[in-house]
């Protein structure tokens, strides 16, 4: 948290990913690179044409995540009160945490270690392997 944001903010980092734009938590993004950072795994949710790539830890021990995108938008201190949650049943990709109104528009917050790897949840049934 920057010492502008106050005790009840969350510093959000926006971004777009083709037509949609995206937050996440400022905290988890390390730095912001050129897309094909080496040695990072790569997020399937990023971009076609990616022209950034946000690099974060990917919750198993140092490696890295990268998720790329097509324009990095800047970040906001939001405050949490401003903030809601994605009802469990009502997610449609695991990686989906809440959301925040920019006026009348909608902006998904979205959690960058959890774009990794699909939620068994988010496969669908036909490419479920029997255990």
């Amino acid at each position: 948290m920057s010492e502008d944001a106050g005790a009840g903010d969350v510093e959000v980092l926006f971004f777009r990913v083709g037509a949609d734009r995206l937050g996440a938590d400022a905290s988890q993004v390390l730095r912001i690179e050129r897309p094909g950072v080496p040695g990072a795994r790569r997020s399937p949710l990023g971009s076609h044409s990616p022209r950034r790539a946000l690099v974060f830890r990917s919750g198993e021990g140092e490696a890295e995540g990268a998720l790329e995108v097509d324009l990095v938008l800047g970040v906001r201190a939001i405050p949490t009160r401003e903030l809601r949650r994605v009802p469990a049943a009502a997610r449609a990709a695991h990686h989906a945490i809440g959301f925040w109104l920019d006026g009348d528009r909608p902006v998904l917050l979205i959690d960058l270690p959890r774009t990794l790897a699909p939620h068994p949840h988010d496969i669908p049934d036909s490419q479920r392997k029997a255990t």
